[in-house]
């Protein structure tokens, strides 16, 4: 991440497309010359919140959402990326990292993009939404790297599965496995549990039907799950040795903690402003 030396003074009703237009500004950005007609430099710029120097969040509403809504402060600090193309992302949209064409040789997915899957404000992130939309991509991406557009393929059935990195683990994305009566499959949100989709979240995609989650599993996601084992298998060890200490400690009389004094004495202190 590269910082910029400038800060920027912007009244607090701003909106952040204020901030993406001054950001512009000061790079010199200038519109790719295929979107010269339709867009202004401001909406190539994507603003992401930021934590711990790290970027956590996008800014989603630029035009709408003003810095005194976010709760902006003096010297709160913003990261930004130049994208090849306008963007504007509504509120409840998501930016979805999609991985698909797994190498079965080398076990892992050669592909990937980024999909913005626009969801509109009276409506949830369902799972016929999301399948049509990637469905239509993916045939957008096959024939536009294909030669001749005679061997177009079409792609019938796929099957979706969420990563969690923080696990190593995929689960497939299937409403119609969910067991909560209280809400109808075909109204599950995907937003929720158990898929928690949010942005950034990685989707895997393979042909076919009827797949489980280790059809979506790489020699990555294998040697993830080991270090986690390994490190619960370490603090196990950790815990053991620790009751094994304090319990040789309390049979030899040392708790492993401060005693308390053997020998008191009381003493008192004149009162020197009387």
């Amino acid at each position: 991440m590269i910082e910029l030396e400038k800060q920027f003074e912007l009244p607090i009703i701003s909106s952040f497309n204020v901030l993406r237009e001054y950001i512009a500004k000061f790079i010199d950005f200038d519109v790719p010359s295929n979107y010269t007609n339709n867009a202004q430099p401001l909406e190539f710029i994507r603003l992401y919140d930021i934590e711990n120097d790290q970027p956590t969040s996008i800014v989603h509403e630029p035009i709408l959402t003003t810095l005194k809504q976010a709760r902006v402060r003096d010297l709160c600090s913003y990261a930004f990326e130049i994208l090849s193309h306008p963007e504007y992302l509504a509120k409840k949209d998501l930016l979805l990292n999609i991985v698909y064409s797994k190498d079965t040789n080398n076990n892992y997915f050669q592909h990937k993009f980024e999909l913005h899957w626009s969801i509109r404000d009276n409506t949830s992130a369902k799972y016929e939404y999301l399948e049509h939309h990637i469905l239509l991509h993916l045939k957008s991406l096959i024939d536009d790297n294909l030669y001749d557009k005679n061997d177009s393929k079409e792609i019938i059935k796929i099957t979706i599965a969420r990563y969690f990195p923080d696990r190593g683990q995929w689960i497939i994305i299937d409403p119609s496995l969910i067991t909560n009566k209280k809400v109808k499959t075909s109204n599950l949100n995907l937003k929720l549990e158990p898929y928690k989709l949010l942005d950034f979240t990685v989707l895997g995609i393979l042909e076919g039907e009827q797949l489980t989650a280790e059809d979506f599993d790489t020699q990555f996601d294998k040697i993830k799950r080991q270090e986690i084992e390994h490190e619960k298998e370490q603090k196990r060890t950790n815990r053991e040795r620790n009751r094994t200490e304090n319990d040789r400690n309390q049979q030899n009389g040392n708790s492993g903690r401060r005693k308390s004094p053997q020998h008191t004495m009381r003493i008192n202190v004149d009162d020197f402003n009387s």
